[in-house]
């Protein structure tokens, strides 16, 4: 059975430090929300190192398949993309299908010599309005 959105911050998908991929469970977007704020954080245990992902935000109609288009997609693998430990993304979309989950495609320290074992938690801040 899904977890439910709450009003507020939801956090509903951590990496353990050190895996490199993984998917959460579904999450139930109820019918009364409007907008969901989606923050993608990047960590690493080594200050100043920096890190990469592809994590996902998958959507479902239905909570057990997920749409082949995706609710929001968070990327820094690429050279000119990667952010220093700590650093986060922020992006807002509507809340328009019955669940979300996240699911993480790749995790990695990128800095060489970096001793840092990468982790992302990805949190959706459920907003509503009447």
């Amino acid at each position: 059975m899904a977890n439910t959105l709450e009003p507020g911050p939801n956090t509903i998908y951590t990496t353990t430090v050190g895996s490199t991929a993984g998917t959460g469970n579904w999450y139930r977007v109820p019918p009364w929300l409007t907008k969901l704020s989606v923050q993608f954080t990047l960590n690493t245990s080594s200050a100043g190192a920096t890190c990469g992902t592809t994590t996902h935000l998958e959507v479902s109609n239905d909570g057990v398949n997920a749409l082949s288009a995706k609710g929001r997609t968070f990327d820094t693998q690429g050279t000119t993309d990667l952010i220093v430990n700590g650093g986060s993304l922020v992006s807002s979309m509507d809340a328009q299908w019955g669940f979300i989950r996240a699911k993480v495609a790749s995790l990695t320290t990128s800095t060489a010599g970096s001793t840092g074992s990468p982790s992302v938690s990805v949190i959706v801040n459920a907003g509503f309005s009447h």
